[in-house]
């Protein structure tokens, strides 16, 4: 297919609904073998880059070739960068993507974080972009467990316990981190190739579901 040709079917109605859909159904724990059953989660944010030029300082804060995408804050690096911002949880326990939404990078992590949280989770583990109150309430209220890493604030400085904490939750989130890395590697997602919300969001979505097709086949064979 001519890449202009698939950029146009990437918007078809319907069509990033249904793939999520495909992906949640893969994943499912009752078509896991049972060793990969019933793993924690993790919230996992990522900023890939805007196929167009990154505006200057001096200019609008928007490029004419791709008005979707924004300026964002790299939690790793403390980095502005210019794109999207794409949210996942990831089973810890398969590897398999659950869930996942594209936004403009300056949309804050924890903003969909209420919706990418199914609620039959045992944990979920998350960086400190997700440490908001009402979060830890609501798994709080599902009963799902808190691995969120607190962040220093001006009227509550982190104690020894709670750092140790923290670096201990850091470590349980790295084996599932794996999965940017394979985008970007293998999927050269680290710039996305579409100049619009919509057809990077299908773009990113195809990409986590081929993920999920290749781990399925890693658990599934014996």
């Amino acid at each position: 297919i001519p890449h202009d040709l698939f950029g146009r079917r990437l918007l078809l109605p319907g069509l990033l609904s249904h793939l999520h859909s495909l992906a949640v159904t893969m994943s499912q724990k009752s078509s896991l073998p049972q060793s990969h059953q019933n793993g924690p989660q993790a919230l996992m944010p990522d900023i890939v880059q805007s196929a167009a030029r990154r505006p200057h300082m001096d200019e609008a804060p928007v490029s004419p070739v791709d008005p979707d995408a924004r300026f964002g804050i790299d939690n790793e690096r403390r980095r502005y960068l210019f794109g999207y911002k794409l949210r996942v949880t990831v089973d810890a326990g398969s590897g398999l993507v659950q869930t996942l939404a594209t936004t403009p990078a300056n949309v804050q992590e924890v903003a969909l974080a209420g919706a990418l949280i199914g609620g039959d989770e045992q944990a979920v583990y998350a960086d400190r972009g997700y440490d908001a109150g009402w979060l830890h309430r609501d798994l709080a209220e599902r009963g799902i467990a808190d691995g969120i890493i607190r962040r220093n604030r001006p009227k509550h400085k982190l104690g020894a316990q709670e750092i140790a904490r923290n670096h201990a939750l850091s470590l349980r989130r790295r084996p599932v981190e794996k999965l940017f890395g394979t985008l970007k590697r293998s999927c050269r997602l680290g710039r996305v190739p579409y100049f619009s919300l919509a057809r990077n969001a299908t773009a990113l979505a195809l990409a986590c579901f081929a993920f999920n097709l290749r781990r399925w086949q890693a658990i599934a064979t014996p």
